[in-house]
């Protein structure tokens, strides 16, 4: 198919596949780097020189024109490349009035004349005189598409109104409480004064040969937290500093603590730290610093995870992992710039607040004082309540062995025979391209196979015995703390750690002798006793553990070949277990003394007929109830008397020895709670084997009146 109509989903991947893959064709030139970026059919690209736009301009248009598509509506912030493109009848955008300077680039308003990008306000001053309801806020925030931050202390302000509109629980399309529609009203009368705010849309030039550091300030209040990022760069002896990005969060509504949020906020800076390396990749982490006005935050970040509890203990994890525990470094408040992102500020105050745009004073100073040690003024009692129980400050010290060869294999499949083929390969390969004049085609010979397991459980075994095989190698023993201690190991003529058992002088194979060490709870070991599992037909924990050991000794090999057989699906189905429930309580109805019948599906309408109420409740339907008889000496009782006796002292038998042997429940003895919405189960057929029971999925469970699931449950077939 050479054409995609117009609009399918999958158009703009199709395009970006098809310029990737024409690209390729063209890897020397410059420009082509370039043009990998293009946006849909938006090419953005910034260069220093006159010379060097020219030849991009070249490139970029005679390796699309060959692909079938045309270049068109340039625009340039250089007055000497517009010359150049109207002196040789270039398609280029050029101005003719004053409304024809600015461009739309990725949501931003750019200025190409000034060369600075503008929040585009224009949908937001519309909107004045609207009807104002929640439904028209959230539509006036969506409009606001402000990706780099820059007007982020005046856009806080119309969020956290939005986030008091979810407080009160308003309707969508109800009217804003006076209060609420005062303050939106004022917030939305500011809006037309961003027009004035720009940023420069070069930071600087030549910006891989000049020294510059990322500065990042981090806050938070009850309200908000987030963080703002400056570049700090030197310029022939000059310092000077400039706006990047800012990032702003709400503070949730269920209430956190004042130095939860600042960590919060620190946690955005190591975040955002990360994605700018990745943009900047000439900024190494060594000219990433981190500022807050938080003392705990940076005790905790400069202190032992392990001593917090786990909300702490998790973000300073990821923080430590993300930055350099040495460059978070301590400012006051006062002249902290995210402190303005956090608590909101007038459009006004916001345009001449020279902080916000180039940072603090000092930053642009000749001698950068940094200040990390803010935990001498820390209090205890500050921190206590983020202090884990029976902490207890351990020191380890390990040697971590890694082969990220190995690693990458074992997680392509966990097929062991397919494994074994693509180490396979890989060997045929290398000695192919080594050995040209005696490769090998056709299918992999046995020896080959050997060679690639022999291989791979050499680097899995150096991985995990990495002591026992030093110790081994240097001719001592493996200590006595080893899981190996027992097996007398040794390592043979291939290099691979195997067991020396007791069985030296038995007749069995060289393999069930010395069988092979495998170590726990590791993908290759899992691997393999699946395929013994499947091998040979799904057997039990014990047969399958003697099938491997004519190989393979396994540490722990009976727990291990437990939870393969766990985890067989196939397993699973032949050996079903139905679930059961706690025995219930019997009904009043089976504890308490009744006439026969009397509690039945029946319902008997002719009560003025004798004989069906003599033959089901031995009386009368509607006799009077006989008195209690049973201390009347029977010589002073009739003979109906007599026989009314002998029915009341059976039930006093019935309750007093029969009744309370009903206290015990002889199975179904405990509350289960294995089965919930979305279980996955077998729908058991009678008149099928298990093996053929329908998979299925609990939809809707229905509970008896002591809460617990007595009826069926809804299915939904898999």
């Amino acid at each position: 198919m050479k054409r995609v109509p117009f609009g399918v989903n999958c158009g703009p991947f199709i395009l970006a596949a098809t310029i990737r893959t024409h690209l390729k064709k063209y890897p020397h030139l410059e420009v082509t780097q370039k043009l990998n970026d293009l946006y849909v059919d938006d090419f953005l690209c910034s260069v220093e020189t006159l010379p060097k736009a020219k030849e991009y301009y070249k490139d970029a248009s005679q390796i699309l024109k060959e692909a079938g598509m045309n270049l068109r509506k340039w625009v340039t912030s250089s007055p000497d490349l517009e010359r150049w493109w109207k002196n040789n009848e270039v398609d280029y955008r050029g101005c003719v009035a004053e409304s024809e300077v600015t461009q739309k680039v990725l949501g931003l308003v750019w200025n190409h004349h000034l060369d600075c990008l503008k929040v585009d306000i224009g949908n937001i001053s519309n909107m004045k005189g609207t009807y104002l309801s929640k439904r028209s806020v959230l539509s006036i925030c969506g409009m606001l598409f402000d990706p780099l931050g820059m007007l982020t202390p005046f856009t806080v302000r119309m969020k956290l109104l939005l986030q008091n509109t979810w407080e009160r629980d308003l309707q969508w399309d109800e009217p804003l409480p006076p209060d609420i529609h005062e303050t939106f009203q004022s917030w939305l009368d500011e809006v037309d004064t961003a027009s004035q705010i720009s940023l420069s849309r070069s930071y600087f030039l030549n910006t891989e040969t000049e020294p510059a550091e990322i500065h990042i300030f981090s806050d938070a209040s009850p309200k908000a937290y987030g963080c703002v990022v400056y570049f700090r760069k030197v310029t022939d002896g000059t310092i000077s500093s400039s706006f990047i990005v800012a990032k702003c969060r709400l503070a949730p509504l269920k209430k956190l603590s004042l130095a939860r949020l600042e960590l919060m906020g620190a946690l955005v800076s190591a975040r955002l730290a990360e994605y700018l390396q990745k943009t900047f990749p000439w900024i190494t982490s060594d000219h990433i610093f981190f500022w807050s006005d938080s003392q705990i935050t940076l005790h905790w970040i400069n202190g032992d995870p392990l001593r917090w509890k786990e909300f702490v203990r998790n973000r300073v994890r990821e923080i430590q992992e993300k930055t350099n525990r040495d460059h978070w470094n301590y400012c006051r408040g006062i002249i902290n710039p995210a402190d303005k992102l956090t608590r909101g500020l007038s459009i006004h105050v916001l345009v001449q607040d020279d902080v916000w745009w180039h940072g603090p004073d000092w930053l642009t100073s000749q001698n950068l004082s940094f200040n990390n040690s803010a935990d001498s003024e820390i209090n205890e009692t500050d921190i206590a309540d983020e202090l884990t129980k029976n902490y207890v400050p351990v020191m380890t010290v390990t040697e971590h062995y890694s082969n990220d060869f190995i690693d990458n294999l074992l997680s392509i499949t966990n097929d062991y025979t397919k494994l074994i083929r693509i180490i396979s390969y890989v060997f045929r390969f290398a000695a192919n391209c080594r050995f040209p004049e005696s490769k090998k085609f056709g299918p992999l010979k046995a020896d080959e196979r050997v060679r690639a397991e022999n291989f791979l459980l050499r680097m899995v075994q150096e991985g995990k015995f990495q002591e026992e095989i030093k110790d081994l190698k240097r001719g001592k023993g493996v200590s006595n703390k080893s899981k190996l201690s027992s097996l007398n190991v040794f390592i043979d003529e291939h290099g691979i750690l195997k067991v020396g058992g007791r069985l030296k002088h038995s007749k069995l194979s060289v393999y069930s002798k010395h069988p092979i060490v495998l170590p726990t709870n590791n993908i290759l070991t899992t691997n393999i006793l699946v395929y013994y599992h499947k091998k040979y037909l799904h057997l039990g924990a014990q047969a399958l553990l003697y099938q491997v050991r004519q190989k393979f000794w396994p540490i722990h090999g009976k727990h291990n070949c437990e939870k393969v057989i766990f985890k067989c699906i196939t397993c699973a189905k032949n050996k079903p277990v139905l679930t059961s429930q706690i025995m219930g309580d019997l009904p009043t109805d089976r504890v308490t003394p009744n006439h026969v019948f009397n509690v039945t599906g029946f319902e008997f309408d002719d009560f003025e007929t004798l004989s069906p109420g003599y033959f089901l409740i031995g009386r009368p339907i509607n006799e009077i109830v006989e008195p209690l008889l049973s201390e009347i000496k029977e010589t002073r009782l009739s003979k109906w008397q007599k026989i009314t006796k002998f029915y009341q002292s059976v039930w006093k038998v019935w309750k007093r020895d029969y009744l309370c042997n009903l206290q015990q429940r002889y199975k179904w003895k405990f509350k289960v709670n294995d089965v919930k919405v979305g279980t996955l189960v077998l729908i058991k057929n009678e008149n099928l084997p298990e093996i053929k029971w329908l998979l299925g999925r609990i939809s809707e469970l229905f509970h008896g009146k002591d809460n617990q699931i007595r009826l069926n449950y809804q299915m939904v077939l898999c």
